[in-house]
C-alpha cells in the first residue's frame, strides 16, 4: 500500500479526505494503509479514479490485475507507460552516472601511509 500512501502524503490528501470521496469510513482507509485489510476489487477501480490513475489497479491488487497496464483505461495506459519508462529511464542514468563516478574515483590524492612513501 506504499503506492496509495504515497500519492496521498504527495498530494496531501487526508485519510477523511479519500473516504469521503469514496463513501467509506476513515478507518477503511486506515486499515487499507496500515496493510490489516486490502482494497476490495469493488473499490480497486474507484481508488484509482480517485488518484486521477497515479495508483493503478496492479500497485493495489495485483492478485487480480497482474500486468501493469491491467485495468487501466485506454486513454491512460500511454500516460502510465510513459510514466514508467521515463522513471526506468532516469533509474539508468543514475546507475550509470555512479558506475563512471567509482570508475574515476573521487579525484582526491589517496594517502596510503608510511610505506607508501618509500
Amino acid at each position: 500500500m506504499k503506492t496509495l500512501r504515497a500519492y496521498m502524503a504527495r498530494n496531501r490528501v487526508t485519510q477523511r479526505q479519500l473516504a469521503g470521496h469514496l463513501k467509506v469510513t476513515q478507518g477503511l482507509i486506515y486499515q487499507w494503509l496500515s496493510g490489516h485489510r486490502q482494497v476490495s476489487a469493488e473499490k480497486v477501480l474507484a481508488v484509482c479514479e480517485a488518484t486521477d490513475w497515479q495508483v493503478t489497479p496492479h500497485e493495489l491488487r495485483p492478485d487480480i490485475y497482474p500486468n501493469q497496464t491491467d485495468g487501466i483505461p485506454l486513454e491512460r495506459a500511454a500516460d502510465f507507460l510513459d510514466r514508467r519508462s521515463a522513471k526506468r529511464r532516469a533509474a539508468e542514468r543514475r546507475e550509470q552516472e555512479r558506475r563512471d563516478h567509482e570508475r574515476r574515483g573521487s579525484g582526491f590524492p589517496v594517502d596510503h601511509g608510511p610505506e607508501s612513501a618509500a
